[in-house]
């Protein structure tokens, strides 16, 4: 899922990607007000898995537009905003093979976003040559099987790095400028990483790494040491069926919390932060067989922060509005 302002109203609007059906399509859910959502229109893209969506200004208009990987056609597919919510027809960019997780953002510094997409054993940069039109691939090997990335200045210098998924832990390439890249670093980050999330864990300003692991039910959280490096792993345990995570201050207390979405029981849950590295158990709630992509976002417009996922067995995107707390404006 990918989550933006699509019509300009100053609601956050939902894109969701489709396997097989609707189509083989990318599906936007926009934003009627008081976190409910219009029913879902659909645009076709004609590959079988279109896994992956992101949104970014690709053509400088000042409208978010879609960015979408598919396999195994092995294409990304752009998809303009009209300037009212909807999409004009793909545009189609053929990127090497087995196509994974995408993040759009601003890599070379010219002010155009560019894409980063998971591309086989590495990860392929793709600059904005403008108008939507994206640049040839310049491919950066990572490790075996990389999956969930995410785009953050991690050593304070104003570039966007990368941080990656590979093997058992996460691969950091820093900005080496001009939208190159450097040689990566490898993390441990448990037995069977699945999601990588990214954000401000312990205040100090600089952001930390968050993965959720399959293989030992936990996340593991990768503080930022500074530079770009990272401090080992520290695991959070949450239970068998850990699938994946997100982060924001869900109680608004200052401090960066922690929501996952667990296989096992079909709940989404979350982890208030209580400082010093510690977590404490908070929300849980049902919301259907095999939770998987999950966004943490203001939806509803009154400030606090709500919580939207897709949930693969039901073909559906369940919405979880933060509900007042009685002493608190």
């Amino acid at each position: 899922m990918a989550v933006a302002n699509l019509r300009g109203y100053g609601r956050v609007d939902l894109a969701v990607t489709n396997d097989y059906g609707n189509g083989n399509s990318v599906s936007v859910l926009l934003n009627s007000g008081g976190g409910a959502f219009a029913a879902a229109v659909h645009y076709p893209l004609g590959a079988v898995y279109n896994q992956f969506v992101a949104a970014g200004d690709m053509n400088g208009d000042g409208k978010p537009d879609l960015v979408v990987a598919s396999s195994p056609t092995n294409q990304l597919s752009v998809l303009l905003n009209a300037g009212d919510g909807t999409f004009g027809a793909p545009t189609m960019h053929l990127v090497g093979s087995q196509l994974g997780m995408l993040a759009v953002g601003d890599v070379s510094g010219d002010g155009k976003p560019d894409v980063v997409v998971v591309d086989g054993d590495s990860v392929a940069v793709l600059l904005n040559t403008g108008n939507g039109t994206l640049g040839s691939p310049v491919e950066y090997p990572v490790g075996s099987q990389p999956g969930g990335q995410v785009l953050a200045d991690l050593n304070g210098d104003g570039k966007l790095d990368v941080a990656v998924l590979a093997g058992t832990g996460v691969s950091v390439l820093l900005n080496a400028g001009s939208g190159a890249l450097a040689t990566p670093v490898a993390y441990a980050a448990g037995q069977t990483p699945t999601v990588l999330a990214v954000g401000d864990l312990d205040g100090d300003g600089k952001p930390d790494l968050a993965v959720s692991d399959q293989g030992t039910g936990a996340v593991q959280v990768l503080t930022n040491a500074g530079g770009g490096t990272f401090s080992p792993a520290v695991a959070i345990p949450v239970g068998q069926g850990l699938f994946s995570v997100a982060m924001g201050d869900l109680n608004g207390d200052g401090l960066t919390d922690l929501a996952v979405t667990m296989w096992s029981d079909s709940t989404v849950r979350v982890l208030l932060n209580a400082g010093s590295g510690k977590f404490t158990a908070g929300y849980v709630g049902q919301v259907g067989p095999a939770p998987e992509a999950l966004i943490v976002a203001d939806l509803n417009g009154d400030g606090r922060l709500d919580l939207a996922l897709a949930v693969a067995m039901g073909n559906t995107v369940s919405v979880l509005l933060q509900c007042p707390v009685m002493g608190h404006q």
